[in-house]
Parts: structure tokens; sequence; C-alpha cells
């Protein structure tokens, strides 16, 4: 009797592409009967939570597929013109599974336009920009993410990162100045 195997060895049968195919630890069968039931309200924020992956196509388009799936044979989730828009598309799709956080109250108040989350005002607005909620509920799924934030830096490319790097330093020296002085 031998042992299980080693690294870089299977007893899983290989695609055409010569790859193992993922492990299912679900039958067809016991998943069809699950599908009988209604999805519970996280299944949204499930089917997009990834892992995402890219991989560069023949004709220079990026395909952003779920790990795993590739290998199955099965379409990507989106096709894209550049290498940066499929990571921010994987970097935000995370987010877009859940119930919006922000909300900008539409009735001026007195400091102006409440800016909510979760029901509680947390800012005001001297101008109604409702758009603004929407966009605040991204970057917070995104910044709540290690693997979101990390596609979203990798898709900034270098020259953004390094900028970004020198603005953050400033801003940690200006923010140690200012608590010095306090």
């Amino acid at each position: 009797m031998t042992g299980p195997p080693s690294r870089g060895e299977s007893d899983a049968p290989e695609t055409a592409a010569g790859r193992n195919p993922p492990l299912r630890v679900f039958t067809e069968e016991a998943l069809a009967r699950l599908r009988l039931r209604d999805e519970p309200p996280t299944a949204a924020e499930v089917e997009l939570a990834g892992p995402w992956r890219v991989i560069e196509f023949a004709r220079g388009t990026f395909g952003l597929f779920r790990r795993g799936d590739d290998e199955a044979g099965y379409p990507p989730l989106g096709v894209f013109s550049g290498w940066h828009l499929a990571l921010l598309a994987a970097a935000a799709l995370p987010g877009l599974g859940r119930a919006s956080r922000f909300r900008v109250h539409p009735e001026r108040g007195e400091a102006g336009y409440p800016l909510l989350r979760e029901g509680v005002e947390v800012g005001a607005l001297g101008t109604f920009l409702a758009d603004l909620a929407p966009a605040l509920d991204a970057l917070e799924a995104i910044v709540r993410s290690p693997t979101a934030f990390a596609l979203a830096l990798e898709a900034a490319g270098p020259t953004a990162l390094e900028r970004a790097g020198r603005e953050l330093g400033l801003r940690l020296v200006e923010g140690a100045t200012e608590e010095e002085e306090t």
C-alpha cells in the first residue's frame, strides 16, 4: 500500500489541457437536492466573493474567472480590454453582493445633507451628492478585504504605487508632527 500522492502527483484524471480538474466534494445529487430549497440571503454575496483569477487570452484581452472555473471549462465572468480593468472588477465584485451601508438623506439638516451609515449619521454634506453613497460602499468593501485591496493596488500600477507611497509617507510624517505639537 502506498501513501498519499506527493506534491505534484495525483490520482485524479487529467483534463485535455493536461491539468487536474478541480476537486468537487459535493455530489451532483446532493447539490440538486439543495437547489430545491430557497437560497439564503447570503447567496448573492457568495456568488461574487471569489477568489478571482485574471487570465490573458491570445487576442490581448483578459478574462476574469473564479479560481478553478477556467480549468473546469466555465466561461469567464467578464472579458476586459485591459489587465488593470479585470483586476479592478475582481476587487469590486465582493462588495456588490452586500446591502448598501451608506445613504445620503435627501432632506437638508442644520449641518447639511446627512450622510448615513446603516441608519446612523456619520457626516453631513454641503451639497446633495447621492452618488457618494455607492462610492463609499465600494471603497469600504475594498478596504475591508485584504485580497480586494491587494487587487486594487496591483491594478494601480507601479507609478501610482510609488506616488501613493510618497504621499502616505508625507501624511504619516505630517501626522506625527501634528501629534507631537499637541
